[in-house]
C-alpha cells in the first residue's frame, strides 16, 4: 500500500503531463478548424461592374459534403470573409476536395475565380485572396499570401489603387472598405505611412476620394476637408523644397 501510495505522485504528474498535451492538440485543431478567409475583389470590381454584388459566394466541394455553395459575410464592396465548418476542413486536411468563388452563378466563367485545393489550403497559413484580373469572357485569378491582418491589408491595397481618375463610385467603396475597420484599423491607417517620408494612406485617401467627387455622410465630411488640405500641405512643401534644392543646384554651377 505504502508503494502506492508513493507511486501517486508519479502517476499524477504523467496524467497531466498527458492531460496538457492532449489539450494542447485539441486546441491547435480548434483553431485550424476557424482558419478564415479573406475575398479582396478591389482590383476586379474596379473594372468589372458586375462583380460589385452581395451575391458573392464559395463553392466547396468534399465526398463528404458534395457541393456546396454558401454566401460569403460582406465586410464592404470590396472585401468578403468566410469560415469553413471543421468537417470540411478536417477533408481537406485529408486531401480530400477543394473550392473556388465566384458571383451570381458558377456557370459562367467570368464570374468565378479558379479552384483551390482544400489540402494545399488547410496546411498552410495563407488567409489573403486577392483578385487581379479583369477578364469579361474567362474566369478570374489573384494573388494568395498570408497577412496578419487582411482588412487593414485589402484597405491599404484600395487606397493604392485610387487616382485622380477614380470614379467617385470606386472611391465611395474605398472610403467605405475603410469605414468598416474597428478603431485600431482605423488609426493604422491615419498614421501608416505609404513610403518613408511620404503622406499617410489616410491623408491620400481622403484627398482623391474628394478629389472624386465622394462626400462621405456624418463627422467624416469633416476629415476629409481637412486632411484634403494637409495633403496638398504636403505636396506644396514637396515642391518648394525640390525648386529650393534646384535653386542651389543652379547657383552653385554658375559660382563656379
Amino acid at each position: 500500500m505504502k508503494k502506492f501510495l508513493k507511486f501517486l505522485p508519479v502517476v499524477a504528474l504523467l496524467a497531466g503531463i498527458f492531460g496538457v498535451a492532449t489539450t494542447k492538440s485539441d486546441t491547435i485543431g480548434a483553431d485550424a478548424a476557424q482558419q478564415t478567409l479573406y475575398l479582396d475583389k478591389t482590383q476586379t470590381v474596379e473594372v468589372i461592374g458586375w462583380w460589385v454584388t452581395d451575391e458573392t459566394y464559395v463553392h466547396y466541394y468534399t465526398s463528404a459534403s458534395g457541393d456546396v455553395e454558401v454566401q460569403m459575410t460582406k465586410i464592404s464592396d470590396l472585401l468578403w470573409s468566410y469560415t469553413f465548418p471543421t468537417s470540411v476542413l478536417n477533408s481537406f486536411i485529408a486531401g480530400d476536395g477543394g473550392f473556388r468563388f465566384f458571383v451570381y452563378n458558377r456557370g459562367t466563367a467570368q464570374n468565378e475565380w479558379g479552384w483551390h485545393g482544400g489540402e494545399w489550403y488547410a496546411t498552410s497559413n495563407n488567409n489573403f485572396f486577392k483578385m487581379t484580373t479583369t477578364d469579361d469572357t474567362a474566369a478570374q485569378d489573384g494573388d494568395v499570401s498570408f497577412e496578419e491582418n487582411p482588412p487593414i491589408t485589402s484597405v491599404k491595397h484600395g487606397i493604392s489603387r485610387l487616382s485622380c481618375n477614380s470614379s467617385s463610385v470606386f472611391a465611395g467603396w474605398v472610403y467605405d472598405n475603410y469605414d468598416a475597420l474597428n478603431s485600431t484599423g482605423k488609426a493604422t491607417i491615419q498614421t501608416d505611412l505609404i513610403q518613408v517620408g511620404d503622406v499617410t494612406y489616410f491623408e491620400r485617401m481622403t484627398y482623391l476620394v474628394s478629389d472624386a467627387g465622394y462626400t462621405p455622410s456624418g463627422s467624416s465630411v469633416r476629415n476629409v476637408n481637412v486632411n484634403k488640405a494637409n495633403y496638398s500641405l504636403v505636396a506644396l512643401v514637396s515642391t518648394l523644397s525640390l525648386s529650393a534644392l534646384a535653386g542651389f543646384y543652379f547657383l552653385k554651377t554658375k559660382k563656379q
